[in-house]
């Protein structure tokens, strides 16, 4: 039955004669009596033989006929097998195992810091794999998790660059295999710092702009001190402009990531999104700690003591490890069903509609199908109009750190899916070697978007790609009602991922105020792109009318261009400057704006 829980299982190396293997199994459940036995026969074309399978109540195994303490020989017993043996052999087994394990990180962290010296926080493993291995490294300074959304395949050979393949689906669809569960959920240590230093949802998934919602809200809400994604600069190269071949994990040439991470690192420094105002506290004996493979389902990561989707709407942190008495976790075993909320209110995950939406006061983003989003009010940003069959990932946060409503200044970010131009697929799930090549291309969004800011009118600014306004693009939106404006962000026409949004006002007018709209000062903007060849753009404002002059001079100061000389209305413009003879050499070049009495100039640089 969904979500076909592994039970338990064997690896066996079988030969041209017969062999007999048995190994035994706890299920976690179960499940209306319902199993299924199942024989994965290996990579071969073959004819297998199999008799006699049966399956009967495993035995309680102490000592073995020909084991003794007196002779010091017992055996090490195979973890698949532990359910066959006594709970005192189980707990001895594990008490050896993970008092070495212990021992051996003390003795460790003793050194560094005694003997080297080291000052820095010191973690036993950058990694865990279960609440036991949590607990042998729990003298640590701080905690650690890793995790991956879809991480690349490779089904004959290890990081074989042909022979590879993702699953290539959306995790805001599927709960049961999610990343969050097993990230937090038990994971956080009170009294000690928790970080995630590695996270990400590989390259070529069409579907990782979701990453960035998950990994913002779900670390905020559980107070983590840091989320790390692995990594910058893999095999990308500084100088290319695309996601490099074989480059799962780079971040740095990826469009869509890095888009993100400004509002997202934001956002999360500023604890713009809650921590849990009602976290689940939980202690663990020894004796609990040393029984766990007795009820192990054979999971990698050991078994769930408590159901881990807890995790999706509390906080739950570890109290004390190796304590007097385990918490009482019959409470925590039901778990919630989507769409999960945070005890906080703010983050909603849908499974069924596949979204999450975060809303706080200073920060706002939804991710996934945003269609599903249509007309549904989730805050004061709601989706009036978008592609329902269409992926994407917008967010919307406060830079002054005033509520969104009330910020002067803030900056909506819209990320879809991302690739490189004339990248091949076979199929959905794997490129193999054709990775394309530069530039990387970004699908373009139509999001419609009724923001509620008390303002009489907003201006819109198109950023580029450093993050500077493009003036001639900005365009102003009045309110269509009070203090709701509609705004049209369409990525075909405004080729950016980043728009600014400033306000005018206070929303107390009962009527646009044309005045508003115009520009408080006279400015000149940085030409871009800068350098340059053959040609730039130079935009300016000007906030009173008169006569206007930009005039191009080189380093000597001689005149070599007049690029606007007429009267000008109040207002922001635009012109463009190119080279196209040879009285321009390469080199550094004045441009100068006066308008009344007011003068600026700005230097540019030609490279032919």
């Amino acid at each position: 039955n969904d979500p076909w829980t592994w039970y338990g299982g064997k690896t066996i190396s079988i030969t041209t004669s017969w062999q007999t293997f048995s190994f035994s199994v706890k299920a976690s459940e179960d499940n209306f009596g319902h199993c299924r036995l199942s024989f994965a026969l290996g990579k071969n074309l073959a004819t297998y033989w199999l008799d006699n399978v049966s399956v009967a109540k495993a035995p309680s195994l102490g000592l073995l006929a020909d084991e003794s303490l007196d002779s010091k020989f017992v055996r090490r017993v195979d973890y698949a097998d532990c359910p066959s043996y006594t709970n005192q052999r189980v707990k001895d087994l594990s008490e050896f195992y993970i008092t070495i394990e212990r021992n051996y990180f003390k003795e460790m962290i003793s050194y560094l810091k005694n003997t080297v010296g080291v000052k820095v926080p010191i973690l036993t493993t950058n990694w865990n794999v279960g609440i036991v291995d949590l607990a042998t490294m729990s003298d640590a300074d701080y905690v650690d998790n890793h995790a991956y959304w879809d991480h690349p395949q490779f089904p004959k050979t290890a990081w074989s660059s042909v022979d590879w393949l993702i699953n290539n689906k959306p995790m805001v669809k599927d709960a049961n295999n999610a990343t969050v569960p097993t990230l937090f959920t038990s994971v956080p240590t009170v009294g000690k710092p928790f970080t995630v230093s590695e996270y990400n949802h590989p390259f070529p998934n069409q579907y990782q702009v979701e990453s960035i919602l998950f990994t913002t809200g779900y670390s905020s809400f559980n107070d983590a001190d840091a989320m790390m994604y692995f990594d910058y600069d893999e095999v990308a190269g500084w100088g290319n402009d695309m996601i490099g071949k074989n480059s799962y994990f780079s971040v740095s040439r990826n469009s869509v990531y890095m888009s993100m991470f400004p509002s997202a690192a934001y956002a999360f420094r500023n604890y713009f999104i809650k921590p849990s105002v009602n976290p689940i506290y939980l202690s663990y004996s020894a004796d609990t700690l040393f029984s766990i493979p007795k009820y192990d389902g054979s999971d990698w990561r050991g078994p769930n003591l408590i159901n881990s989707k807890l995790g999706l709407v509390n906080s739950v942190k570890t109290q004390k490890y190796f304590a007097s008495a385990t918490s009482n976790l019959s409470p925590y075993q039901t778990a919630p069903t989507s769409p999960f909320k945070t005890d906080t209110g703010e983050i909603i995950w849908n499974t069924y509609d596949g979204t999450i939406t975060i809303a706080s006061e200073n920060f706002i983003g939804a991710a996934g199908y945003l269609g599903k989003l249509k007309n549904i009010s989730f805050s004061i940003a709601n989706i009036t109009d978008f592609n329902i069959d269409d992926f994407g990932s917008f967010t919307w946060i406060s830079l002054t750190k005033e509520k969104l409503s009330s910020a002067a200044r803030s900056l909506i970010t819209i990320g879809s899916k991302v690739q490189n131009t004339n990248m091949i697929w076979d199929g959905t799930q794997s490129l193999h070697t054709d990775w394309g090549n530069a530039p990387t291309q970004v699908y373009p969004l139509q999001l419609k978007l009724d923001l509620n800011i008390n303002a009489d009118s907003i201006r819109i600014y198109p950023l580029d790609s450093k993050g500077k306004e493009i003036i001639s693009s900005s365009f102003v939106v009045k309110k269509s009602s009070a203090n709701h404006f509609i705004v049209n962000f369409d990525q075909r026409k405004y080729i950016t991922l980043w728009y600014g949004i400033e306000k005018y006002g206070n929303g107390n007018s009962t009527s646009a105020d044309e005045k508003i709209n115009v520009p408080a000062e006279f400015k000149l903007e940085q030409n871009y792109p800068n350098p340059f060849n053959p040609s730039t753009s130079i935009s300016y404002q000007i906030s009173a009318p008169g006569h206007v002059t930009l005039k191009v001079y080189d380093l000597l100061g001689r005149e070599k261009s007049t690029l606007v000389d007429e009267f000008k209305e109040p207002g922001n413009y635009n012109c463009q400057f190119s080279v196209i003879n040879s009285q321009f050499g390469s080199g550094v070049y004045f441009y100068i704006l006066k308008a009344g009495n007011f003068t600026q100039s700005k230097k540019m640089l030609l490279v032919k």
